[in-house]
């Protein structure tokens, strides 16, 4: 008795999870068209309007020694210049990046509020 009062619910478990229908994997064409057909879509009326803070450009060394853990011989440092640039003081969100790229990429695309991934 004792041991069909275990088995009934491990059973019911059992079909419980064998019956469960099976999400399709997440292909990035699957992506792509969940991106296209999600509510948000592009709006003509955006205004990008993004507080920015202005970098001092100047010389820095890049790369480093290859006594580091983790790098390749052909990373040695150098210098190097770069010209003062404007960079926005928050993360661009997914939403921001449709509005004036048009497409929505990287992982979490039903995230609009979520920082804008796989983009440089």
């Amino acid at each position: 008795m004792r041991t069909i009062a275990i088995l009934l619910p491990a059973c019911a478990l059992f079909i419980r999870c064998v019956n469960t229908p099976q999400a399709e994997p997440l292909t990035p064409e699957r992506v792509a068209d969940m991106a296209r057909s999600l509510a948000a879509k592009y709006d003509p009326d955006f205004h990008f309007d993004y507080p920015m803070v202005q970098v001092k450009g100047g010389i820095f060394t890049m790369g480093c020694t290859n006594q580091k853990k983790g790098y390749d011989t052909d990373e040695c440092p150098y210098r190097d210049t770069v010209n003062g640039f404007q960079m926005g003081i928050y993360e661009v969100t997914k939403y921001q990046w449709m509005q004036v790229m048009g497409n929505n990429p990287g992982a979490f695309s039903d995230c609009f509020d979520c920082p804008a991934n796989y983009i440089s």
